[in-house]
């Protein structure tokens, strides 16, 4: 109908396979917040067959000198982002296994289903909160 509107991404997904979409609609554009130079984005997909697109969990970071952002795939019923992971790991020090299980718990719901187990997938985002570790490492962050 030629109306435009503004859907923050943290808001798009309402439920398994149910977006703020309306019939009709469809994204014109996606307006991004550019990462500092010195960002580096750290992506896992953790897939048990190569030929299928639907990953068990999907961890994207974007760490940086000033930031973490960290969102997941896999880990709930919609793609999210983990406040209380980001939370932690903007404290400056390096949590231990047990933090970091607590803050993917507050932030996801992982479920059984043929593509893995809940205890996988928490074990598999652990691994990947530790990928993102070494890269803020690397940046000088912890």
């Amino acid at each position: 109908r030629g109306e435009r509107r503004r859907v923050s991404v943290d808001d798009f997904h309402l439920d398994y396979r149910r977006t703020r979409l309306a019939d009709g609609e469809y994204i014109a554009a996606a307006h991004l917040r550019l990462p500092s130079p010195d960002a580096r984005l750290v992506v896992h997909k953790f897939s048990k067959r190569l030929e299928d697109d639907i990953s068990t969990v999907l961890g994207a970071a974007l760490v940086s000198a000033s930031e973490v952002r960290i969102a997941w795939g896999g880990m709930a019923a919609t793609p999210r982002r983990s406040p209380a992971l980001e939370q932690l790991l903007a404290s400056g020090t390096t949590p231990d296994d047990a933090a970091i299980d607590a803050a993917i718990a507050t932030d996801t719901t992982p479920m059984d289903d043929v593509r893995g187990s809940a205890r996988y997938r928490a074990a598999m985002a652990r691994a990947f909160v530790h990928e993102a570790l070494d890269v803020s490492r690397e940046l000088g962050r912890a």
